[in-house]
């Protein structure tokens, strides 16, 4: 745990900055900390009642909340597992965690709406597998430079300062 900038100023008065790299880290984290904190319980309520009013129910949206809580917390262990034992990261971005939860809520309460889980799942899988692994990377090979139009990157020849990097060598 870094030490906090009161301890610092105190050894080394009142005019010592903290600043750098691992100031500002420090900081991110501490944000993100506090984030995961706080916003899961607003969205969370926020959502409750949401569905409260539009299902005209109590035990229905505790259970829908419920669910996407435990979505959550299965997709955050199994992250930490998968990071630190397969992938082996020395460290989590402070702010996935509650990305993960915001991505899971927004889904996690679609599913559980009526019909929107099977649109939403399908949309999911097709965007993840078809569209952004193959579609978009076939799309971008196929348009070669013309992709970044209208920057210079797009205009034929060697990009500025450096030698063709598309295509055969000669």
């Amino acid at each position: 745990m870094p030490v906090p900038r009161d301890t610092v100023r105190q050894a080394g008065g009142e005019g010592t900055l903290v600043g750098g790299s691992t100031a500002i880290t420090c900081d991110l984290n501490n944000a993100a900390e506090r984030d995961l904190k706080v916003l899961p319980p607003i969205v969370l309520l926020v959502i409750l009642v949401i569905i409260g009013i539009l299902l005209r129910a109590i035990v229905a949206p505790l259970l829908l909340v419920g669910t996407v809580i435990v979505s959550f917390l299965a997709h955050h262990g199994a992250s930490v597992l998968i990071f630190g034992y397969v992938f082996d990261f020395p460290g989590e971005d402070p702010s996935v965690p509650l990305f993960g939860f915001i991505f899971l809520v927004a889904l996690g309460v679609d599913y559980n709406i009526t019909e929107i889980g099977f649109p939403v799942a399908f949309g999911v899988l097709l965007d993840t597998f078809i569209v952004r692994s193959i579609l978009l990377s076939a799309t971008v090979i196929e348009l070669d430079r013309r992709i970044w139009w209208p920057s210079r990157l797009s205009h034929a020849g060697p990009p500025p300062g450096g030698e063709e990097t598309t295509g055969p060598k000669a």
